[in-house]
């Protein structure tokens, strides 16, 4: 079955989380550069901290991220993978049409998650879900009754 009606929703997403971490990596980056400027000028041991804090962050930006770069592959092929699993973790959320995060056990003894907009899920429910690989991000194709 072709999915492609499905990829803008999975695109959006993607592009979201993907600007999202480049943005901060170049806004913590910047803001690194400028304490280094800083303790340059002041030789103030605060300064010196302030910019070791801010590349830490910058560091566990990008380690968080490397899941959206190893998806730009996938993203451009449109190598989206179809999994038909039951709930055993319902993502958190009240309201409808928030992203949630479900755990699915697959037909195959699997765990796998999904980052998904949907109205609340409930333990014991089977869902088709389109995904990314590696970050998980995607929809839900149908509740299967």
């Amino acid at each position: 079955m072709y999915y492609s009606e499905h990829d803008p929703s999975i695109l959006i997403s993607y592009f979201l989380s993907f600007g999202t971490f480049i943005g901060l990596i170049v806004a913590f980056i910047s803001f690194g550069v400028w304490e280094i400027k800083q303790y340059i000028e002041s030789k103030k041991i605060g300064d010196l901290l302030g910019s070791i804090f801010f590349m830490v962050c910058v560091v566990a930006l990008v380690f968080t991220s490397v899941p959206c770069f190893k998806d730009i592959p996938n993203v451009i092929n449109k190598n989206y993978i179809t999994i038909t699993g039951t709930v055993i973790e319902p993502g958190f959320g009240g309201r409808d049409l928030e992203t949630r995060t479900p755990m699915l056990l697959t037909d195959d003894g699997e765990r796998v998650s999904a980052v998904v907009v949907y109205t609340p899920f409930a333990r014991g429910e089977r869902y088709e879900i389109v995904r990314l690989p590696n970050t998980g991000i995607g929809y839900v194709v149908r509740k299967i009754e």
